[in-house]
């Protein structure tokens, strides 16, 4: 501890002596000795103001609840014990690719007021086709899923396009606080489109 307490005198002397101001002629009182703790004299925030521009290029499998298309019902196996208005049937889904998407944006920080803005865009384009033709075996059919079992239309061949568009712009203002000695929260606040 005193070994402590010599090197931080003796790097609060060397800070004194080597900033060697010109003496000065007000009737004003000297200030006090540096601290132990603290040696770093006050530095008045600088008026900078720092923009940063970012993109990221992204890769995004969308989905949904909705993706089911149609239902394909088979003929009912009468080898087994069960009712005869029991369900046969397979439903199917469309399951969009990964594709390509795009996130670009911009940062500006106010340094002497610690305030920051941003603003971002996001996009998301994707499209999925897939189609499914029933085997032609008696009774055997296909349909949307609102319109399968008996006295519903038989179609033969059932198809899809699954479209998502995407796009997103935010805006976030942020303001931080000097609270106490290193602590300091940031607040934000910000809206979506």
């Amino acid at each position: 501890m005193k070994n402590r307490l010599f090197f931080t005198f003796l790097f609060c002397l060397g800070s004194i002596l080597a900033d060697e101001a010109p003496p000065q002629t007000s009737s004003k009182t000297p200030p006090p000795p540096c601290p132990f703790q603290s040696c770093t004299p006050f530095i008045p925030k600088s008026r900078e103001v720092m923009v940063e521009l970012f993109g990221e290029c992204l890769f995004l499998q969308p989905n949904g609840s909705s993706l089911y298309y149609a239902v394909e019902a088979f003929p009912l196996d009468t080898s087994l014990d069960i009712p005869a208005v029991s369900p046969h049937w397979q439903v199917f889904e469309v399951t969009p690719n990964y594709s390509p998407a795009f996130n670009v944006g911009a940062r500006v920080h106010f340094s002497d007021m610690d305030t920051s803005i941003s603003a971002n865009w996001e996009r998301l384009f994707s499209s999925k086709k897939t189609s499914h033709t029933t085997q032609g075996v008696d009774e055997q059919m296909i349909g949307p899923i609102f319109d399968i079992g008996p006295g519903a239309h038989n179609f033969p061949e059932a198809k899809t396009t699954a479209r998502f568009h995407f796009d997103q712009a935010n805006l976030n203002f942020g303001q931080r606080f000097s609270a106490f000695s290193r602590f300091y929260p940031n607040f934000s606040a910000g809206g979506t489109f």
